[in-house]
């Protein structure tokens, strides 16, 4: 019989920060699960540090594979797995002694949950702390109220600081997907909630991740942010419907992660040609005309008109229409 929770952590080059993400683990009060490293070709002393681990805890592993980035490390990691439950810690984080305790003793009172989920703390490299605290409580994802709660949450992007049940990513064939450069982790979420009935969330922040170091995982990642951003929009928007989960609240929301999306593009100075053709091309601006009482719906389109693309916003809209 398996252990009841399996952690994976997906590991390349990480031989600065792993051992205090293992030495983390392995003070965990819970005792009942089995921790598998992946690592993920490393040319460093990654392998060397976390087998010195694995040889001293009973349940550990390590898998070892070429580079092929950190999503097939992940899927490597599900594929050895054997616990009811899946988490994930990232090789450059660490998680307090009560960190698994804590997601499990929701698990184990609510008996129908999917998802169990908390808080993090954000540190940055030059020595700021930010927390995120999602809400207390617990969701039926069946009613749109429900579903809402948990797809809105800031967290729901990552993977981490989370409790997946194994029998629905099994069952349902749920891996990250590889061919994604950029938002791997929140597409995976996505499709996971498509099939999740409920899930239960506390705020205790007992997962700490490291921000603006060159280790870290995300600070890898490439592609085209704006297309994978609009990808997922849509990939979300396809989930609230699936799920009957449409409401007043779930337009407002959607149409101001729309508008943040392109907003964090102009922060950033990366509002580039090919951004503005698939602004032209993707934006859904029949749903933000449909929906235009919401809150974030007319600044995006503010922003569009800004941007000289009112024209294209009324060619979009008359076609769509």
């Amino acid at each position: 019989m398996g252990a009841k929770i399996s952690i994976i952590i997906p590991a390349y080059d990480a031989a600065l920060w792993i051992g205090e993400a293992l030495a983390s683990m392995e003070a965990q009060t819970f005792e009942d699960f089995e921790l598998i490293v992946v690592d993920d070709g490393s040319t460093d002393a990654t392998a060397e540090i976390a087998s010195g681990f694995c040889r001293r805890n009973r349940g550990w592993r390590l898998l070892r594979q070429e580079n092929g980035g950190v999503s097939r490390a992940r899927n490597a990691g599900i594929e050895a797995a054997s616990g009811e439950w899946i988490g994930f810690v990232d090789a450059d984080d660490r998680v307090d002694a009560d960190y698994l305790a804590i997601l499990a003793e929701r698990i184990d009172a609510h008996s129908d949950i999917d998802l169990s989920t908390s808080g993090l703390t954000y540190h940055y490299a030059d020595g700021r702390e930010l927390s995120e605290f999602p809400p207390e409580g617990e969701f039926d994802l069946s009613e749109p109220a429900g579903f809402l709660g948990v797809a809105a949450q800031p967290l729901i992007t990552s993977p981490v600081c989370k409790l997946y049940r194994r029998a629905i990513v099994d069952g349902a064939g749920l891996r990250f997907d590889p061919e994604l450069a950029y938002g791997e982790d929140r597409d995976f979420n996505v499709r996971f909630l498509a099939h999740c009935r409920r899930a239960v969330s506390t705020s205790r922040c007992a997962y700490h991740y490291r921000r603006d170091i060159e280790t870290s995982l995300s600070a890898r990642r490439r592609g085209n942010i704006l297309r994978a951003d609009l990808e997922y929009w849509g990939r979300l928007r396809w989930c609230f419907d699936e799920r009957g989960a449409w409401s007043g609240a779930a337009h407002t929301y959607m149409a101001g992660r729309l508008f943040n999306f392109v907003n964090d593009l102009l922060a950033a100075n990366a509002l580039t040609a090919e951004a503005h053709e698939l602004l032209r091309e993707g934006v859904d601006t029949s749903y933000l005309r449909t929906h235009s009482a919401d809150f974030a719906a007319p600044r995006l389109q503010k922003f569009l008109i800004g941007r000289g693309l009112y024209r294209a916003v009324n060619i979009i809209n008359r076609r769509r229409l």
